[in-house]
C-alpha cells in the first residue's frame, strides 16, 4: 500500500510538473532556462523512483557494481525489473498535461487536454462504429463535436492504436504498439533531431510540434484542416512554400473520411473563397470589400467576429477572431455542400445554426448562366434576367426557366464607340474574379476611364469597396461574366459597359423609376376629372366601389372605395385607387385565337409571379375577367389585390372564417371550408381560360348545367368539346385547333375538384409551352357555383345571347 500511495504521489508531481513548464515557457525572464526545468523533473522523478525501488527490494543493500557481479538474490532481481517496467507504464498513463514528450506515446483511452482544458487529443469513435479516429474535439461540450481529424482515411479498427513520435521526429499514429508503418503522420520531410521536441494543444484547438526550448514550430494542425474552421485558424496559401490551407468535407456524420466538397482559396485572378462539388464550382463567397466578402451578408463585423484578409507578397488567407473569448463557434463545410456557421448555446446546450449559405437559387454558382444576373428581390417575371447590354441566348429557354445558356451581346449592340457608358448595378456580388484584371493603384474613376479606353473592357468595379479611403483599386472583365446576383442589403456598385443607345433606355426607365410613385389627389380634382362621378364616366364597380373614367383619354380609371368595404372619408376627402385600363374599350377588334392565346399565356406568367417569383407569396382570391386589364398591345395585367394574401417563407395555404372572392371563380375548398392556397388561384386561372375560349361566363346559367364548367364536361366527354368554340373566332377559321384544344384540357385540369389534382403555375405554363406533349386526363370537376335556371332559357347555345351576369366581389360571406 505504501508502495501505490508514493506511485500516487509520483503521477501527481509528475502531471504538475509538466504543468509548471508549460506555464513557464510564457516567463521565461525568469532567468530560469526551459531545458533546467526538464532536466530536474526527470532528474527528480529519476531519483525518487530508484528511491523507491531500493527501498522497497534492496533491504540487504546489494546492487549491481559491474557487469560480474550480479545480485546476491535472484528473486529479487526478477521483482525489480517487474515493477520497473509497471512503474513508467503506470507514470505513463498519467499524461494529463497539454503536452506529449518525444519519449511518451498516447494510448487509446488517455487524452491530452489543453490548458484551459477547452479542447481535447485522443483516439474517438462516431457512432455505433468501432472504428477509431484521432483526433481533437471541444471538452467541456456535452455534445461530441470533432474539429480536427487526423487519421481520417486511415482508422484504426479497434482499441490498440497509439501515438507516438517516430525516429525522425514525426507524430505518428499505429495500428498497435509494434506497427512500424504508420497508419498516419505529420510528414515532416526534414528529420527533427531536438530532444526537446514536444506536441502541445493549445485552447484554439491547434495541435502544435515544436521544441519546446526555441519554440520553434516544425508542423501544426492549423495548417491542415479537415472541415472545420475555427478561430485564428487561416484559410488560403502561401506564396513561397505553397502552403495550401482549406477545408474538405466528412463523407457522412458518422464517416470522417474525405468527401467530395471543398472550400478554398482561389488561386488565380483576384482572391475569393470557392465552394467546390467535387470539380463543379458550387458557391463562392465573392471579392473581399475591405470589411467583409461581397457574397456573404451574413458577416458581422465589430459585434461577434472580428475577419480579417491578407494578400501580399507572402501570403493570400482569410481568418477570424473572437470580440469575446467566451463565445464558441466554427465554421464547416458539410457533406451536403453547405458552408455552415455554428455557435455554442451554453444554456440549452446546444449548436445553433448562425448562418449558411447557399440557401436560395441566387446564391448557386452561375444560376442564371453566363453573363446572367440573379435578382430575387427583383419584380420582374423571373429572378433571372440578362445583364445590360445582352439578352437570352435561347429564348424559349428561359420561358421555361432554364437559363443555362445565359446570355449574349444583343445583335444591334455596338461597342467601343464614342458615347460609350456604364450602367450600374447597386448592391451586387461582383462576377467570378478568377480572369479578371486587377490594379490597385488607381481610383475608381481612373479605373472607369482606362475600361472605356480599352475595346476589350466589358465591365469594371473597385477592388476594395470598403477600404479606409472609401472605394479603392481596379478590377476590370474582357470577356463573359459569370455568376453576377443582386443583394438587399449588401454587395458594391458593379458597372456594365454599354452603347449609346442602351445607355439612353436605361436612363429613362431610371427617370421613370424616379417619379413611379402614386400622387395624392384632392377630391375637388378627381370630382372634375370624373365629371363629379358622372354616370356617363362610369364604366362599371369593382368589388370596393363603382368605376369611373379619368378624363376623356380612358387611359386612367379611378375606382371610388365606399367606407364599410375598406374606404376612408375625412375631412371631405375620398380615398381612391388608380389603375390603368384599356383604352378605347368600345372599339376594340375581335379578338383572334392569337391574341387571346397571348392574354392566356400573360395571365399565367402572371400568377406564376405571384406564387413563385415575388419576393414574397401572394394569393389573389379574387381572379375573374374583370380583374384582368388589357393595355393597347393586348398585355394583361392582374388588378384589383384588395382580397390578396401575403404569405411568407415557405407558406402556401391558409383558412379564413371571411371567404371573400366571386362565385363561379372560387375553389370549392375555398368556397365551402375556407380553404385557400395557390391551388385556389389555379381554379381561378381554369375557369378563366374557358372563359376566354367560349366567350361565355361560367356563373350564367343554362339550362340542366348549372355553370359553364358542367357544360364544357359534359362535351368534353362525348367528343364534342370543338363544339365550345366562340362563335366570334369560329367565324374567321384561323386558329389552330389543336392548340385550342390543349387549353381546354389545361382549363379542366385546373379547375378538378381536388386542390391536390391541380397543376401548379409553373406546371401550366410548361403545358402552354410545348404541343407535344401527352396531358394527365382531367378528373371530375365541381359544377355547383350557383342555382338552376328553368328549363326555357337557352342563353348560351350557338347564339350566345342572354341575360347578363352579376360578377360582383363578394366581401363579407361566412365561410361553412
Amino acid at each position: 500500500m505504501i508502495i501505490v500511495g508514493v506511485l500516487l504521489v509520483l503521477c501527481h508531481v509528475h502531471s504538475h510538473m509538466n504543468q509548471f513548464l508549460t506555464s513557464f515557457e510564457k516567463f521565461s525572464e525568469l532567468g530560469v532556462t526551459n531545458r533546467f526545468l526538464q532536466k530536474t523533473e526527470i532528474f527528480t522523478i529519476n531519483v525518487v523512483s530508484l528511491s523507491v525501488i531500493h527501498l522497497a527490494f534492496n533491504t540487504k543493500q546489494h546492487l549491481y557494481v559491474s557487469s560480474h557481479q550480479p545480485l546476491v538474490h535472484t528473486q529479487t532481481q526478477k521483482m525489480k525489473i517487474i515493477f520497473v517496467i509497471f512503474f513508467f507504464s503506470f507514470v505513463q498513463s498519467c499524461i494529463s498535461s497539454d503536452t506529449l514528450m518525444r519519449r511518451q506515446s498516447l494510448r487509446d483511452g488517455d487524452v491530452i487536454l489543453s490548458q484551459g482544458k477547452r479542447f481535447a487529443f485522443g483516439f474517438f469513435s462516431l457512432g455505433d462504429s468501432k472504428l477509431r479516429y484521432v483526433g481533437i474535439w471541444y471538452a467541456q461540450i456535452s455534445e461530441q463535436t470533432i474539429v480536427w481529424v487526423a487519421n481520417r482515411n486511415h482508422p484504426v479498427n479497434d482499441t490498440s492504436g497509439l501515438i507516438k513520435f517516430n525516429r525522425r521526429g514525426n507524430l505518428c499514429v499505429c495500428a498497435t504498439v509494434s506497427e512500424t508503418e504508420p497508419l498516419w503522420s505529420t510528414n515532416v520531410s526534414d528529420s527533427i533531431l531536438e530532444p526537446t521536441l514536444v506536441a502541445r494543444l493549445s485552447d484554439l484547438g491547434n495541435l502544435v510540434l515544436l521544441d519546446s526550448l526555441t519554440g520553434r514550430a516544425f508542423w501544426q494542425s492549423f495548417d491542415h484542416p479537415t472541415d472545420t474552421f475555427l478561430p485564428y485558424m487561416r484559410l488560403g496559401f502561401t506564396r513561397k512554400d505553397g502552403l495550401d490551407r482549406f477545408l474538405t468535407s466528412w463523407r457522412s456524420p458518422d464517416d470522417p473520411g474525405s468527401g467530395n466538397r471543398t472550400f478554398r482559396m482561389e488561386r488565380r485572378g483576384f482572391p475569393q473563397l470557392i465552394l467546390y462539388r467535387g470539380q463543379i464550382l458550387w458557391w463562392r463567397t465573392g471579392s473581399w470589400t475591405g470589411q467583409r466578402w461581397s457574397g456573404v451578408p451574413e458577416m458581422i463585423r465589430g459585434y461577434i467576429f472580428n475577419n480579417s484578409f491578407v494578400n501580399d507578397q507572402e501570403e493570400v488567407s482569410f481568418t477570424y477572431g473572437v470580440t469575446d473569448s467566451s463565445v464558441i463557434t466554427r465554421l464547416i463545410v458539410n457533406e451536403r455542400g453547405n458552408i455552415q456557421r455554428f455557435t455554442w448555446i451554453a444554456r440549452d446546450k446546444r449548436w445553433n445554426d448562425f448562418w449558411s449559405v447557399p440557401k436560395e437559387e441566387c446564391d448557386y454558382y452561375a444560376h442564371c448562366g453566363v453573363n446572367g444576373h440573379c435578382d430575387p428581390t427583383s419584380s420582374t417575371t423571373f429572378e433571372c434576367t440578362c445583364l445590360p447590354g445582352f439578352e437570352p441566348k435561347i429564348p424559349r429557354h428561359w420561358f421555361l426557366r432554364d437559363y443555362s445558356g445565359g446570355c449574349v451581346k444583343k445583335k444591334r449592340a455596338s461597342l467601343c464607340r464614342e458615347k460609350d457608358g456604364f450602367v450600374k448595378l447597386k448592391r451586387a456580388k461582383i462576377p467570378h474574379t478568377s480572369d479578371a484584371s486587377v490594379d490597385m493603384n488607381i481610383t475608381l474613376k481612373e479605373c472607369k476611364q482606362s475600361c472605356l479606353k480599352n475595346c476589350s473592357c466589358v465591365a469594371y468595379a473597385s477592388a476594395y469597396q470598403e477600404g479606409e479611403g472609401g472605394a479603392t483599386g481596379c478590377l476590370t472583365w474582357h470577356g463573359d461574366m459569370l455568376d453576377t446576383r443582386t443583394y438587399l442589403n449588401s454587395g458594391q456598385d458593379f458597372y456594365i459597359r454599354v452603347d449609346a443607345e442602351e445607355l439612353d433606355s436605361f436612363k429613362f426607365e431610371e427617370d421613370k423609376a424616379r417619379n413611379w410613385e402614386l400622387p395624392l389627389f384632392e377630391l375637388n380634382t378627381i370630382a372634375a376629372a370624373t365629371n363629379n362621378f358622372s354616370s356617363r364616366n362610369k364604366l362599371g364597380a369593382g368589388g370596393f366601389g363603382p368605376v369611373y373614367k379619368y378624363r376623356d383619354s380612358g387611359e386612367e380609371v379611378v375606382e371610388k372605395l365606399r367606407p364599410r368595404n375598406g374606404g376612408v372619408q375625412e375631412r371631405g376627402q375620398a380615398v381612391i385607387k388608380i389603375a390603368a385600363s384599356k383604352s378605347n374599350e368600345e372599339k376594340r377588334a375581335i379578338l383572334d385565337w392569337q391574341k387571346r392565346m397571348k392574354i392566356i399565356c400573360g395571365i399565367a406568367r402572371g400568377i406564376l409571379y405571384l406564387h413563385q417569383d415575388s419576393r414574397l407569396r401572394i394569393i389573389h382570391r379574387d381572379l375573374k375577367a374583370s380583374n384582368v386589364l388589357l393595355d393597347n398591345d393586348m398585355i394583361p395585367k392582374i388588378a384589383d389585390f384588395g382580397m390578396a394574401r401575403i404569405f411568407g417563407g415557405n407558406q402556401i395555404e391558409g383558412n379564413t372564417n371571411r371567404v371573400v372572392g366571386t362565385y363561379g371563380y372560387m375553389s370549392p375548398e375555398y368556397a365551402m371550408e375556407g380553404h385557400f392556397s395557390v391551388k385556389s388561384d389555379v381554379y381561378s386561372f381554369g375557369v378563366l381560360i374557358l372563359e376566354i375560349i367560349t366567350g361565355l361566363k361560367n356563373n350564367a346559367f343554362h339550362e340542366e348545367y348549372s355553370t359553364l364548367i358542367g357544360h364544357i364536361w359534359d362535351l368534353w366527354n362525348k367528343g364534342e368539346a370543338k363544339d365550345l368554340i366562340d362563335t366570334l373566332m369560329d367565324q374567321e377559321k384561323i386558329y389552330d385547333e389543336g392548340e385550342v384544344m390543349k387549353c381546354i384540357h389545361i382549363g379542366l385540369l385546373c379547375v378538378q375538384e381536388n386542390a391536390s389534382d391541380r397543376p401548379d403555375m409553373s406546371s401550366v405554363i410548361f403545358m402552354l409551352g410545348h404541343n407535344a406533349i401527352d396531358l394527365p386526363s382531367p378528373k371530375h370537376p365541381v359544377f355547383t357555383a350557383g342555382r338552376k335556371r328553368g328549363r326555357g332559357n337557352s342563353a348560351w347555345l350557338k347564339g350566345k345571347t342572354g341575360d347578363s351576369v352579376n360578377d360582383i366581389t363578394l366581401t363579407d360571406v361566412q365561410g361553412r
